[in-house]
């Protein structure tokens, strides 16, 4: 498998990353800071998911996440944001998000089992 981890913020970057790759050591990672970035990643690799900030410098999360479901349908996207308004929760499921969670409401173990059920793993 391989994610796409696409937020403004390095230190949650880093940490998710650092999170999935001690639990999922063959997952293929990358990450991206802003909606430009995202772009040329996808471009060079189209990830299984993406793991998408609602905020970003230079665009929108949600428009990025729509954009991505449309060209790949197949592609898990979960909105990981530190928003928890029922608005935005909408919102991501409308534009195609699969999940909706918050920064600050998801535990990493919440986080494991989300991608353990589906990469089809027990964390």
């Amino acid at each position: 498998m391989h994610a796409l981890i696409v937020d403004d913020s390095m230190p949650y970057r880093l940490f998710l990353a650092d999170l999935l790759h001690r639990h999922f050591p063959a997952m293929r990672l990358a990450t991206a800071c802003d909606a430009g970035e995202t772009w040329r990643r996808l471009d060079a690799d189209w990830p299984d998911l993406v793991f998408m900030d609602v905020h970003l410098q230079d665009g929108n999360g949600l428009v990025l996440t729509r954009a991505i479901k449309d060209a790949h349908p197949a592609t898990v996207v979960i909105v990981l944001t530190s928003h928890d308004l029922p608005e935005y929760q909408s919102a991501a499921l409308t534009n195609g998000a699969s999940f909706f969670l918050t920064k600050g409401g998801a535990t990493s173990r919440e986080i494991l089992d989300l991608v353990a059920s589906l990469v089809g793993e027990n964390s």
